[in-house]
Parts: structure tokens; sequence; C-alpha cells
């Protein structure tokens, strides 16, 4: 049963802003939706936009239709085989997303899936709201303003959300490897990897039984594992059930911790499946809708107006802010940065979460320097312009109490206030050099 659901204000509505679909050539799609937390194949997949195309009617190809996806771990360049049957859940296109399509598709076909965007069929553009694109290190990205609803028909209590480090995994057996599915729970942030490489999932010591039962380690050293339903620990992870019913969490203190599983029954073969954890929560800002705002991991605590603390009502919404800021000291050579965003709460004494995750890229050098100065845009302190009473088409600084051009040194304004607290002026080009974009860098 799901308990939570994080929507975005879109259109004069509140929309689930877990994701949409939309046919583009042709109309290849019957219906995609989200896969049921906890079911096989359940995974949260990273926003962004992802373009699926086909080379023939049963071959399907995954890219990115704007430089903000680039890096998106979730692209591939590969063929995936898919059914086209109106009935069949193709369920190896996007993590955690089941896919049915018509049986008449044709090659050339194409339809697109956004994560954490909405579509907006009146300007034709999809509205992002976590894939937040290249961020500039030490500069705060324009806030979302979102809301956290109760969907349940209990009320919830010791409610908190946090936005950590992300923890997703690869396989070259498929999606998820070993795993029936992942996803992160409880409010802990796991450590990030230090490099893209991630670490390698194994189980070893496989027994057949009702059910078989093996042993999990991460880059060969045991690990302890939380067995959820039984309140208990697993000591190294040893004798784990792979029902794909069972489900465990990495325990508490370990690196992935908050990392949340299911081992699949049916295990696969030879293969390598890859587990890895963006540091993104280390970007992520939280904050209440009159609040100030918080370092993600850290979290705030989730009240519906009128109640006590940390509690919402079935049926309650609480909003909440959401905005990304890279550290200075960022390393612009990663992957796409991922953030887990996750609400968590009590239903009585079971706690219930739901996970989201956001995404953003640590812009580099002046390859997108569009998006340096358009960072720099809504800073800089115009000066402003009253048309010329002699000449009606021309207009000219604003002398009237505003800025006008010092004749002695051309392109630098002056404040026509005596007021010594007003300063000085300086054009666009001067102001951008000051802040790192020189005059050769603009075309």
């Amino acid at each position: 049963m799901s308990h939570w659901q994080f929507l975005y204000a879109f259109g004069g509505a509140d929309r689930d802003m877990a994701g949409s679909w939309r046919n583009i050539v042709g109309a290849p799609v019957l219906c995609a939706h989200k896969i049921p937390r906890g079911s096989e194949g359940y995974r949260t997949a990273v926003a962004g936009i992802y373009r699926f195309s086909f080379e023939t009617a049963a071959s399907v190809t995954c890219r990115r239709i704007s430089p903000w996806d680039a890096k998106n771990p979730l692209l591939y360049s590969g063929r995936r085989t898919v059914s086209a049957d109106y009935s069949t859940e193709n369920k190896n296109l996007l993590p955690g997303w089941s896919v049915v399509l018509r049986e008449d598709v044709r090659a050339g076909d194409e339809f697109e899936i956004g994560v954490g965007c909405c579509w907006n069929g009146g300007t034709g553009v999809w509205q992002r709201i976590t894939a937040f694109g290249p961020r500039m290190a030490g500069f705060v990205s324009t806030e979302q303003s979102l809301k956290a609803r109760n969907i349940s028909a209990a009320p919830l209590s010791d409610c908190k959300l946090v936005a950590t480090n992300a923890i997703r995994v690869a396989s070259s057996h498929g999606a998820l490897g070993p795993f029936s599915c992942f996803f992160q729970s409880g409010i802990l942030n796991p450590e990030a990897d230090r490099d893209l490489d991630g670490s390698e999932v194994t189980v070893i010591n496989y027994m057949p039984g009702a059910p078989p039962t093996a042993d999990i380690l991460i880059d060969g050293d045991p690990i302890d594992v939380y067995d959820v339903s039984a309140d208990s620990i697993v000591p190294a992870g040893a004798g784990l059930r792979c029902d794909g019913v069972t489900l465990y969490r990495f325990a508490d203190g370990t690196k992935y911790q908050s990392g949340t599983f299911c081992l699949a029954e049916a295990l696969p073969g030879a293969g390598t499946t890859t587990i890895h954890v963006s540091d993104g929560g280390s970007s992520a800002w939280l904050a209440s809708d009159e609040g100030s705002f918080a370092p993600g991991p850290a979290g705030i605590v989730l009240t519906e107006q009128g109640r006590s603390p940390g509690t919402i009502t079935a049926g309650g919404m609480v909003p909440f802010k959401l905005r990304v800021q890279p550290p200075d000291c960022d390393a612009p050579d990663l992957d796409a940065r991922i953030f887990s965003l996750r609400a968590v709460g009590l239903d009585g004494a079971v706690v219930v979460d739901l996970e989201h995750q956001g995404s953003f890229l640590r812009a580099t050098g002046d390859a997108l320097l569009s998006v340096r100065i358009t960072a720099l845009k809504s800073a800089y302190p115009r000066p402003r312009y009253s048309p010329d009473p002699n000449d009606p088409g021309r207009f000219v600084p604003d002398d009237n109490g505003e800025y006008v051009e010092d004749l002695s040194n051309p392109r630098t304004y002056l404040h026509h206030s005596l007021d010594p607290t007003k300063g000085n002026y300086r054009s666009i080009w001067h102001y951008l050099a000051e802040n790192g974009v020189t005059f050769s860098n603009v075309s």
C-alpha cells in the first residue's frame, strides 16, 4: 500500500512528479506506469527526460535530447528487446517503469518518459522539477515549491523529509542482477563513492531450499544486513532468503545504509553487478514553506498546518521547498549527481516512506558558458533607461535618481544620487569579467 506522494503545482493542478510519458512519432505506447514499490523490477529512476526510439518493431534504444541529461547513467546506446502485443509489461527500458506497447509498432516510432518532469502541452516543452541540469559550484538553483501528501487512509506521525546521497545498482545481467527490487528507505545518508567504478556485488553459498538462501558480499567483503520484516540484524549478510519477498536493508552504520532490497528467486549466472553511491545529497537543501533552508541529509520535519509537529492527517499535504547548491570545492568530472529525496513517517508503529531521485550536473569551464551567464543575470543590477525627450525613438540612461553614464569612462555608470552608499555601477561586460567571464569567451 502506498502512503506518500510528491506533488508539483502545474497547469492549475497538483501533479505527481514521479513521471509521465508521451508518444512522439506514431503511437507505440499503449500505457506506461511506475512499478509498485516492492514488486519485481521496482527501482527508483533518476530524474531526467528519456527518448526511446524503435530500431525495429522489437528493439529499442534510449538517448538524451538535452545537454541537461548528459552523463545520466540510465541512458544507453545498445538495443533492448521488447514485446509489442498490447499486454506484455516491458520492464527493461527504464528502471522502475512498466511499458505496454501496441502491436502495430514500426521502426522509427518514438516516445518519451519524463521523470521528475511534467509535459507542458501548451508550450510543447517539458517542465523540469527535480532534473536541475547544469549547476555551477557555489551558485544556488531556482527553488522548487513542492508538496508531500499522505495518500493513505490513516494519519501519519513523526514525519520527516530528507535528501541524501543516492544509491543505484547496475548489472550486466539485466536491470538489477541478484536483486528483484532495490530502493532507499529511512532517513540515513549512505557514504558517497570516491570514484565512478562503484563496488561489485556478489552472492555466494547459494543453498537450494524453500526458499533458497545465499550470502551477499560487497567487493568481496561481508556486510551486516537488517531483516526489515523480522526486525533483526543478519550478521555478515549470511543466509539471506532468495524469495523476491523478504525485505532487507543494509545495516545502519554501513557504507550503504538506507539501501533496501529483495533477493531474486532465480539468481543470475555469470556477469557483474555493481552498486554506486552518488554524492548529490551534499548539494541538496530543503526548507519548510516558510522556514529556512537546511542541508538535505539533516532533513526537515513535515507538519500539516494546524497539527502537532510531524503529523499529517489522511489526505493531508505539507508544502516544502527544494534547491541545489554544489559546494565551492565540488569537482566537475563525475557522472550526473543524484540525490535521494525521501518522505518518512509512522503509520501506527510501521515506518512508511517514499523515495524520488533528483539529478543535476556540475557545470565545468566555458563549455557551459550560457549557464554561467544565466546564473549571473539575476544578480545583475541593470541601469534604467528613459526616452530621449528630443528623440522619442531613442533611449538614454535615466538620470532621475538612477544611473547615468560617465562620459569620461564609457560603459561605466555612476549613480546620480550623491548618496555614497549607492556606489558606482559597471556595465554588463565589466560585471561578467569580474565574475570570471571574459570578452574572449563571448562570440
